[in-house]
């Protein structure tokens, strides 16, 4: 399951659906659907289920939670044909709920795009700490060590040469 810790579009990505939930809870209110208990208890349901998810996913999303989000979103929409509510309840449950399933495409869409994006930023990091430390020290270190051109050194049963003087 894919795991990405969150950037600053992530971030308005988790607090637009904290907004999303939290307009659901308020719906019935809103609206005026409060006394049709079927509409006002599924928003209120379906509201909380969502400001739970948004919740989790403020510091790091993970694939799970963007796919309940979704089906959360799914739900409200087919909610007031499956339990059969009508008028200002119903544009409440579509509206909201086509909002969080273009939500959660946004964040399927992040989720299978960035991590690529992050491995190379990783990676041209990692490539410019080795070369600002490769820059950064002294001559000495930065020699590459000289090969003997002299090979019968290397070879068994020959002694090693003695150096001149």
């Amino acid at each position: 399951m894919r795991t990405i810790d969150n950037q600053p579009e992530d971030v308005f990505l988790g607090g637009w659906n904290l907004a999303l939930g939290a307009g659901l809870i308020l719906a019935p209110w809103y609206f005026g659907f409060g006394s049709e208990d079927i509409a006002a208890w599924n928003a209120w349901i379906t509201g909380a289920t969502i400001l739970a998810l948004a919740a989790l996913t403020l510091m790091r999303t993970r694939e799970g939670e963007v796919y309940a989000i979704g089906a959360a979103g799914l739900w409200s929409c087919a909610a007031p044909w499956a339990l059969g509510f009508q008028d200002a309840a119903a544009w409440a449950h579509v509206g909201l709920g086509v909002a969080l399933l273009v939500s959660a495409g946004s964040w399927l869409w992040r989720l299978r795009d960035l991590p690529a994006s992050q491995k190379s930023a990783q990676k041209s990091a990692q490539k410019s700490a080795q070369k600002s430390a490769w820059q950064t020290a002294p001559p000495a270190a930065r020699a590459t060590p000289r090969v003997s051109e002299d090979r019968s050194a290397c070879r068994p049963g020959t002694r090693t040469p003695s150096p001149r003087s």
